[in-house]
């Protein structure tokens, strides 16, 4: 079966790349082939950009200080699609380039490939729900990045899902999107970073001459540390251990950190496989952290804590009982406390199981069996069901387990006028 992947590929970003090549490798365990369609949205690797504001200046300044191991850390990044992504053979820039493309099958995602705030005119992409071509279309973890459509897009995002055979998503939030526009129950899939196992990513994986001897605490955030920089400073004195910081952000987060400019995802993956620890604002930083079974804290926007339905981090961290690895919450670890790897491994086990069968489910064109649409049984259910009983207001902790056990996403956390998060049922979705 001939697979035609629509994800983002080509902008220098470790998470980025690592997906594709994950996508990839997937499709073709399955017994396909996979080509990824080299469709360029003017994503700039360029070293030196023009500059547009004291920021943007301030970062070419540093780029000419530090100018040759940034160059490696491009060319590793070419190296590494040239290796490891299929490509097709000709870059494509417009949807009627790709008229004549040919595939079995077109699976679209994952990444934030259906977020229309991202795309230069704030408009979906059609090319993304692979409009250009009759093939039969799938999705794999895509993310709208949003939790409401506006209404002026519906129509469009409408007709654009009408042809997949098979829909999942990597959020809640996405499934309740396409729960509300379509009337289809989408799976909630893994990401594709999470599908290959640590000994397969370790394969992948390059620790080059010159990088840091011995055990250190690795580092890598994509933001400012903000909570996250007291859990630095608080491994480091625990473990005797230096710091190694993975830019992401150029600035130390922490002084002495030993900042390493040119890793491509070779040596990302490299860097967190001899990590003692790991501390991450990323997402990417966070999976292979778990990858690699180091032990780690990770922080996430306030948005995420908002808005848990649309967190990846957040939500990744919840399926596997580690929400006290989320710094700043006030119910995170203490900087000692150790990870039960082992129970770790079942849930991942069990839930990448879930994705892969979806993923083949998807290829072959099965009938998902295991997601479907409500059905007359569950509403006759839901009818002569009585609503879930939960905490008081005046007892609730803002724990979230029943936001997480929730087999529907019925339960959602929000906010109240004094600021705390508190259960609220979704009536239209519960079904009892």
């Amino acid at each position: 079966m001939k697979t035609g992947l629509l994800t983002f590929y080509h902008i220098h970003h470790y998470g980025a790349a690592l997906q594709a090549a994950a996508l990839t490798r997937e499709v073709e365990r399955l017994g396909g082939t996979c080509e990824i369609i080299d469709y360029y949205v003017r994503q700039n690797n360029a070293l030196f950009r023009v500059p547009t504001s004291p920021a943007a200046a301030a970062s070419d300044l540093h780029t000419a200080l530090h100018y040759l191991p940034l160059r490696r850390r491009y060319q590793r990044f070419e190296a590494f699609q040239r290796e490891h992504l299929h490509l097709t053979d000709r870059r494509y820039k417009s949807m009627d380039q790709m008229r004549d493309l040919s595939y079995d099958v077109l699976l679209c995602g994952s990444d934030q490939i259906w977020n229309p705030t991202i795309f230069p005119d704030g408009q979906f992409d059609p090319v993304f729900f692979g409009t250009f071509s009759p093939a039969r279309k799938a999705a794999y973890a895509p993310s709208f990045g949003i939790s409401e459509i506006p209404e002026e897009m519906r129509a469009d995002l409408k007709k654009y899902l009408a042809p997949f055979s098979h829909l999942s998503v990597r959020e809640t939030a996405g499934q309740s999107v396409l729960r509300d526009l379509t009337g289809r129950e989408a799976a909630l899939v893994l990401d594709p970073t999470l599908l290959p196992d640590a000994e397969a990513w370790g394969e992948l994986a390059s620790y080059p001459a010159g990088y840091p001897e011995g055990a250190y605490v690795l580092c890598y955030c994509i933001s400012r540390p903000g909570v996250l920089a007291p859990y630095v400073r608080a491994l480091a004195r625990l473990t005797g251990l230096p710091v190694v910081q993975l830019c992401g952000v150029r600035r130390k987060v922490v002084p002495g950190a030993r900042c390493i400019l040119d890793a491509g995802p070779a040596e990302f993956l490299g860097l967190f496989q001899h990590a003692a620890a790991v501390v991450t604002n990323s997402f990417h930083g966070t999976a292979f952290a778990l990858q690699f079974h180091k032990p780690f804290f990770s922080a996430v926007s306030p948005r995420e804590l908002a808005d848990p339905s649309n967190a990846r981090t957040y939500g990744l961290l919840r399926r596997l009982s580690l929400g006290d690895r989320v710094a700043g919450t006030g119910g995170t670890a203490s900087p000692g406390a150790e990870i039960d790897w082992e129970a770790v491994d079942r849930t991942l086990a069990a839930e990448r199981e879930k994705s892969r069968t979806y993923l083949a489910e998807a290829l072959s064109g099965q009938r998902r069996s295991h997601l479907v649409p409500l059905q007359a049984q569950e509403k006759e259910e839901k009818e002569k069901g009585k609503p879930p009983v939960l905490a008081s207001y005046e007892t609730c902790t803002g724990c979230t387990a029943c936001f997480n056990i929730c087999p529907r996403s019925a339960i959602a956390m929000e906010r109240d006028r004094e600021g705390f998060l508190r259960p609220v049922i979704d009536e239209a979705a519960c079904i009892r």
